[in-house]
């Protein structure tokens, strides 16, 4: 059973870029579910707020592993085009993209990113999905901080089900999302459904008339999901009613405007838009369909272990170790050696429970050092983060032997994968001597930067960040 995890980031009223993030994370709305590829079903499926998602992973993780991570993007947010370079001019196709495009863009080139799809061999196109920096920047922290590891990030509209030639029209109450091509296609508001259609539909006889096939269009009308019944209406409407008036009165509009060549079909009823998009995404060859937008400066990279350890569990091993290590360097007192030797029984502990075939104390140190070399050799980015907090934890070490009256502690430590830094929490006597402990990470060919800072009644709490 091979288990896939669905986000939909959905609509929000909310500036996302301009909001405080802490904002955007309790108020911005996304939907997700599990689905289930043996069975081709979506189950486990809500609708909550960024930290709720967080919950549901971490939950979703510690029961049932999953082999795959999808999200999906707002259509609204992006402009899906192509472009077409003859001869050679496709090994620079993505610097020339953003002045090939200009035209269309309403903003500068610089705010904008670039995603390029696999080409179209037939015509020679390239399709390119363009969203702004500013908005993908935001949704890689949220995705990040929610603990969502992406597979593959693209637009929902790439996800409409869709036949090899006919179009394909997916609404619910709000949206309205149409696919007129593999690459091709368009969401906005369900009101504007008409004059869309009708644009759509003369440019595609416009298209027509030039050549010589005169080929019939077929219109797929599918229905995202029923809505909440009205109250006091018939308990067993149809759902579809009020699509169905809708949809014959377009279809005979098109109908004239074609000279008969293009028909919306019978409408076909979804349970829910994230089953429709679904479909989409259990048919083979999803990276080639779907244009993937974690490529370029938003592509994620991935973390491996040939030995089969988890990470995290080491993490928090190499964080108890630099505990130890820091108590028994600056341990002058009888105080701070019973701390320490708590600390060495607290390893000797947590060691044994994750490597039960290792016996003894002796030597734990070094043991813990192959252990975690061992983890971080076929980890990619992971090692980094081994790297980063061996040079902080010695950096500190030492500060704190220098000046053990004053001495700087680490309160908690995280890793950003996706940015490649090491962020640090910790409380310092004044901000001097957080300052001094900058200026020693920097002395190690370091780049530090101090998120915050601030002063309590008897120390200075800040947040400083470490990568290179």
């Amino acid at each position: 059973m091979a288990l896939q995890l669905i986000v939909r980031i959905l609509e929000t009223p909310l500036d996302i870029v301009a909001a405080p993030f802490e904002q955007v994370w309790q108020r911005s709305e996304v939907e997700w579910g599990v689905l289930d590829t043996a069975i081709r079903s979506v189950s486990s499926k809500m609708t909550g707020n960024w930290q709720q998602l967080k919950e549901f992973v971490s939950r979703q993780t510690n029961a049932q592993a999953i082999s795959k991570t999808v999200v999906i993007i707002p259509g609204t947010q992006v402009l899906l085009t192509s472009v077409s370079l003859p001869g050679r001019g496709t090994r620079h196709l993505k610097q020339a993209l953003p002045f090939l495009l200009e035209e269309q863009l309403a903003s500068d080139i610089e705010d904008n990113f670039f995603a390029v799809g696999t080409k179209n061999s037939s015509s020679n196109q390239h399709p390119v999905v363009v969203v702004s920096h500013s908005k993908m920047a935001v949704w890689s922290e949220l995705l990040s901080a929610s603990e969502v590891n992406a597979d593959i990030a693209t637009p929902d509209v790439l996800l409409v089900p869709k036949n090899d030639s006919d179009w394909s029209l997916l609404v619910d109450q709000k949206l309205a999302w149409l696919r007129t091509g593999l690459h091709a296609g368009l969401c906005f508001d369900r009101i504007a459904l008409p004059f869309i259609l009708e644009a759509a539909v003369q440019q595609y006889c416009d298209a027509q008339d030039k050549g010589e096939d005169q080929e019939k269009l077929r219109i797929e009308w599918i229905e995202g999901g029923t809505s909440d019944q009205a109250p006091g209406s018939a308990p067993h409407s149809n759902p579809l009613e009020g699509s169905n008036i809708e949809r014959q009165r377009l279809d005979l509009e098109l109908d004239q405007l074609s000279e008969g060549q293009v028909h919306i079909a019978e409408a076909r009823l979804e349970s829910g838009l994230l089953e429709s998009f679904s479909q989409a995404i259990l048919e083979p060859g999803l990276e080639k369909r779907a244009i993937n937008l974690l490529q370029g400066p938003y592509q994620v990279k991935r973390s491996r272990s040939d030995l089969g350890i988890k990470f995290r569990p080491l993490a928090i091993l190499l964080t108890v170790w630099l505990g130890l290590v820091v108590a028994a360097d600056v341990s002058q007192t009888k105080g701070l050696e019973q701390q320490s030797a708590q600390l060495k029984q607290q390893s000797v502990t947590l060691f044994q429970s994750y490597f039960p075939n290792e016996k003894g104390s002796v030597r734990l140190r070094q043991r813990m050092e192959n252990y975690l070399n061992s983890a971080g050799e076929g980890a990619g980015v992971d090692a980094t983060f081994l790297d980063l907090l061996a040079e902080a934890g010695a950096v500190l070490t030492s500060i704190n032997s220098q000046e053990p009256d004053a001495k700087i502690s680490i309160q908690r430590l995280s890793y950003d994968s996706k940015q490649s830094d090491l962020r640090i929490d910790i409380h310092a006597p004044d901000f001097a001597s957080l300052e001094n402990y900058k200026t020693a990470l920097e002395a190690k060919n370091l780049q530090v930067d101090i998120s915050s800072a601030v002063s309590k009644a008897d120390r200075v709490e800040g947040r400083i960040k470490v990568f290179r």
